[in-house]
């Protein structure tokens, strides 16, 4: 019996869960086409060119292993690819261990965007 009856107050529950996970299997796709791709070149920059070594500005530090933060991404959004499916089809076929998965891989996700979100000095 779940604890809770609703999704946002007006969805049932089974509807927006398939929801979130229907978004978060889309967002995880084009991340991961976009990661490995590198189709975006929005100002002549893609992601391949940002990896690429410049010569540090006096005033700003060079960043800090910016190739190693996208494998990081990378397999993050692999892994979500993995797990909102099976968040969608534990909801599909009524069967709730499907969703841990999901939520570890929610809570790894969150540490490691803290751990690698640039720190003010």
């Amino acid at each position: 019996m779940p604890l809770l009856g609703n999704c946002c107050f007006f969805i049932d529950l089974k509807v927006g869960t398939k929801i979130i996970g229907a978004l978060k299997l889309i967002a995880a796709i084009i991340n991961t086409i976009v990661l490995i791709g590198d189709p975006v070149d929005v100002g002549g920059y893609g992601y391949m060119e940002w990896m690429q070594p410049r010569k540090p500005i006096a005033s700003q530090p060079p960043l800090p292993q910016p190739r190693r933060c996208l494998y990081v991404l990378l397999a993050l959004y692999s892994a979500l690819i993995i797990t909102a499916s099976m968040l969608i089809h534990g909801v599909r076929t009524n069967r709730r261990n499907l969703l841990l998965p999901y939520i570890v891989q929610e809570v790894i996700s969150l540490f490691i965007f803290i751990g690698i979100a640039p720190c003010p000095h």
